[in-house]
């Protein structure tokens, strides 16, 4: 009604420079009751399998949108300000996972580049990938140098804590990957947020449900991309180089075409299974069809040897001259009344 205030809705956020298991932590709440996006909608309708990521709901200000508890959103540092400025949006707390800044540019980097060897194969026949990239015909044409995009998400994250600090909003920082390989952990760091009938050993097991070690990839990736015994360096500047990179994006987008190409073998293979069924079955029905015919036909042929066959002759002869007579009859009588 009008003059009454709107009601404030509470969520939790999850934010920070992405690649850290934000998408983790939303179905692990999810496992453990709280209203997520894995619960409002399928999964599948929002996740991409190459790049681990999706589960995201933009919280918006705008009170028409049902949005569930938690929010998913890597934009937030874009949208804070207009978020701690609206009396009728509450945030409990934002959880921030935090990895090492060179490993998540550079996992933003890769999975830019395989995404442009799928829709551009013929790169990989020139001499080097390229390192700029554009979408939109006239467009901004943009950096696909880690270092470039480890500015980005610096400045963002910046921003968004800052922000976080100033409104006296509770942040929880969460070390990746060790929230996705130590349940206790992520246990105790978020116990303030989960239900209250949420012990350790129900905790333990969502987290065992939905935690995927393989997945925390890149690191190893960059190491084994190196050559000689280098350490690998996390500094800001410490990033792979563009061919190693570019070779992680080929062997990534060459490993999804081996799946794919799996997939089409496991599907041709199903295919052909169920059309030698199908034959088998058509060749079964035809076979008791031409039993059927035999049977009939040789029926037929015994009616027809036999005495009262012979005997029945004549009335068969004056039966079928009747029914020609009673077909003509018909055919006269309608070409009369069409004649009238």
């Amino acid at each position: 009604m009008d003059g009454e205030n709107p009601p404030v809705r509470r969520h939790l956020l999850i934010a920070g420079t992405g690649r850290a298991g934000t998408s983790f932590l939303v179905r692990y709440l999810a496992e453990l009751g709280l209203d997520t996006h894995v619960g409002r909608h399928a999964e599948a309708s929002s996740w991409d399998e190459n790049a681990n990521a999706g589960l995201e709901d933009a919280a918006c200000t705008d009170r028409g949108m049902d949005l569930p508890y938690v929010i998913k959103s890597p934009w937030l540092f874009e949208y804070i300000d207009e978020l701690i400025a609206d009396a009728t949006f509450k945030l409990d707390a934002v959880i921030i996972p935090v990895r090492d800044l060179a490993e998540a540019a550079t996992s933003r980097s890769v999975i830019e580049r395989r995404a442009i060897h799928e829709s551009a194969p013929w790169m990989n026949k020139l001499g080097s990938s390229w390192e700029e990239w554009a979408h939109v015909p006239g467009g901004i044409v943009y950096s696909l140098n880690p270092i470039d995009q480890g500015r980005l998400l610096a400045v963002g994250f910046h921003h968004l804590v800052q922000r976080l600090i100033a409104a006296d909003i509770p942040a929880i920082f969460l070390a990746f990957p060790r929230l996705v390989e130590d349940a206790n952990y992520l246990f105790d760091k978020l116990r303030p947020l989960l239900p209250p009938t949420t012990d350790e050993a129900v905790a333990r097991a969502a987290h065992g449900r939905v935690a995927d070690r393989a997945k925390v990839r890149i690191g190893a990736e960059i190491e084994n991309s190196k050559s000689g015994a280098q350490p690998h360096v996390t500094k800001i500047m410490g990033y792979a180089s563009h061919a190693a990179m570019d070779s992680i994006a080929l062997r990534r987008e060459l490993e999804r075409l081996r799946q794919q190409l799996a997939e089409a073998h496991c599907e041709a293979a199903r295919i052909t299974e169920r059309l030698h069924l199908e034959k088998a079955a058509a060749d079964g029905e035809s076979h008791r069809q031409r039993e059927t015919i035999s049977m009939l036909e040789a029926a037929l042929a015994r009616m027809r040897a036999s005495s009262s066959w012979r005997m029945t002759r004549p009335y068969r002869a004056v039966g079928s001259f009747m029914r020609k007579a009673i077909r003509l009859t018909r055919h006269d009588t309608r070409l009369a009344v069409s004649r009238e």
